[in-house]
C-alpha cells in the first residue's frame, strides 16, 4: 500500500520539500516512464481524481487525467467482454438446435 503524505513526511522533511521532490520527478515519470516514484506517491496522497478539471492548479493534473483514462478504458473493456459473452450465450443454443445434435 502506498503511504499517504502524512505518513511519508517525517521530522526531517516538510510537505514543501516533498512537493519539490514530486515536481522534480514529474518529467522523468511522464516523458520517460522512469521516475523514482515521488510524483506518483505525492499525487496519490494529495490530489483527487477530478482535480485535472481545474487547469493548472496543481502538478498532478497529468497524473489524474491518465488515471481517469485508465479507469475509463478498464470499464469499456469489461462492458465489451460482457456484451460478447451475452451474444455467445444467446447464439450457441440456437446453433446447437440448428445442427440438431445434443451437447
Amino acid at each position: 500500500m502506498v503511504p499517504r503524505l502524512k505518513e511519508a513526511v517525517t521530522d526531517l522533511t516538510t510537505a514543501q520539500e516533498y512537493e519539490k521532490w514530486a515536481t522534480a520527478d514529474m518529467i522523468p515519470t511522464i516523458k520517460h516512464k522512469a521516475g523514482a516514484g515521488y510524483y506518483q506517491c505525492y499525487c496519490e496522497s494529495n490530489a483527487s481524481l477530478l482535480d485535472f478539471l481545474k487547469k493548472g492548479t496543481n502538478i498532478c493534473e497529468t497524473y489524474n487525467k491518465d488515471k481517469l483514462w485508465g479507469y475509463a478504458l478498464t470499464i469499456t473493456n469489461v462492458v465489451c467482454v460482457q456484451i460478447v459473452n451475452f451474444i455467445i450465450r444467446k447464439i450457441v443454443p440456437t446453433l446447437v438446435g440448428w445442427v440438431g445434435y445434443d451437447t
